[in-house]
């Protein structure tokens, strides 16, 4: 399910994105955050995503955009991405998926970086931000 523009930079509001600082959106769908963390935030953006029609449509939106020096979407499995060099990493997925996705958070993550969850919680981890009205959680290595 996409995520509304409004909803979008408020989740990168959240994380404090910076322009230059790299945001990696796991399960990008159709590149929404990708293409705003770039065009609104300066952030160079990498956007991940399995579904074959999907990864299409986002790299077609990026190449009408102008955006391919800013943007790259990969198709893949977002288990196997490397994301060691994300600041912001952000997921809109469930509360399985995110626990799951933890210990690969913390493994290759460097400290400082942010993780903004759309949604849902990741369990047993201390929030450094929540908005309660569109359920964003962030998070801080």
């Amino acid at each position: 399910m996409p995520t509304p523009r409004r909803i979008a930079i408020k989740m990168l509001e959240l994380a404090k994105l910076k322009e230059g600082e790299v945001l990696c959106d796991l399960g990008c769908g159709m590149a929404n955050l990708p293409i705003l963390a770039a065009s609104k935030f300066g952030a160079k953006a990498i956007g991940v995503e399995k579904i074959p029609i999907f990864y299409l449509i986002s790299r077609a939106r990026v190449g009408l955009l102008g955006l391919r020096g800013k943007v790259k979407i990969m198709r893949g499995d977002l288990f196997k991405q490397d994301i060691s060099k994300a600041d912001v990493v952000t997921v809109y997925l469930s509360m399985q998926t995110n626990a799951r996705l933890k210990k690969k958070f913390e493994k290759e993550l460097a400290p400082g970086s942010r993780v903004i969850s759309r949604g849902f919680k990741i369990p047993d981890w201390p929030l450094a931000g929540f908005d309660e009205k569109d359920k964003l959680y962030l998070y801080k290595i």
